[in-house]
């Protein structure tokens, strides 16, 4: 996860895995973005799920959206607290 929640998540995947044609394709985040050349990078990211309903935003812009109770799973319930789904792309 990101920022300590575990239901933040985020991977990349690459497809049509190549050897890099450039002279430095070195990266700084190994674990996340590959380490060859890809024809296409997919990039996935989960996004909270949930809404309270009132609040546009919060002091520490989060405290307004929640995960569902199924840990930000495509189609997953909203708690209580934040009762209104947020669409997904």
């Amino acid at each position: 996860g990101f920022n300590g929640n575990p239901n933040a998540r985020a991977f990349a995947e690459c497809v049509g895995e190549s050897e890099c044609e450039r002279d430095d394709c070195s990266t700084y985040d190994v674990s996340f973005f590959p380490e060859t050349a890809c024809a296409e990078l997919e990039v996935s990211m989960a996004f909270p799920t949930c809404w309270d309903g009132v609040n546009i935003d919060s002091e520490d812009h989060m405290q307004h959206v929640s995960y569902d109770v199924q840990g930000g799973q495509f189609d997953g319930d909203c708690p209580l607290s934040h009762p209104v789904k947020i669409p997904e792309i």
